[in-house]
């Protein structure tokens, strides 16, 4: 899982290496990259200080977020924030 708001963009490359490390160890291997939906927990509020607009009404947290936001994150990928 990739996005958290307090992860460097040298984080995400990390996390991506290893997958293309062990799919090349095991061919048969099948992995995915999730992106982070916080659903209410610890990290919530900072996701919130960070401008992330959480759904309003329950059914919203039970939509498919496709077009999910994550403010830190630019549109070509790379993290805004300065600890990068």
């Amino acid at each position: 899982m990739i996005g958290f708001p307090f992860e460097t963009e040298s984080d995400i490359r990390k996390t991506l290496k290893l997958i293309y490390l062990m799919k090349r160890q095991n061919k048969s291997a099948m992995f995915g990259v999730s992106i982070l939906n916080s659903y209410p927990s610890n990290i919530m509020k900072e996701c919130i200080d960070k401008g992330f607009v959480y759904p309003q009404k329950t059914e919203g947290w039970a939509s498919d977020w496709v077009n999910i936001k994550l403010p830190w994150v630019s549109a070509s990928g790379r993290m805004t924030d300065s600890r990068r």
